[in-house]
């Protein structure tokens, strides 16, 4: 094998394992939102339209912790209420 030809191969292998680890995170992301879903649904009743949108375009940070406050929250706003820190 060349030299070229081994650069080529390693790429190939590097590029493989991003996309299995992208792979995994989006199915990460994915499984949160269909938690989530299940939570609030059980918890509330019927997931409003703009609720859903919220969560398809949340980061894994936010939805982790939306599910914990959905715990316990009295209402979807109390879900997502942005909490804000004092000087």
């Amino acid at each position: 094998m060349t030299i070229a030809e081994e650069l080529m191969e390693e790429g190939r292998r590097r590029g493989l394992l991003e996309g299995q680890r992208a792979g995994r995170a989006e199915g990460r992301v994915e499984t949160q939102r269909e938690t989530l879903l299940r939570v609030l649904s059980h918890r509330f009743g019927v997931v409003p339209t703009d609720v859903c949108e919220r969560l398809m375009a949340a980061s894994s940070v936010e939805l982790d912790g939306w599910l914990v406050r959905a715990l316990d929250a009295p209402s979807f706003d109390a879900v997502f209420v942005t909490q804000h820190l004092s000087s």
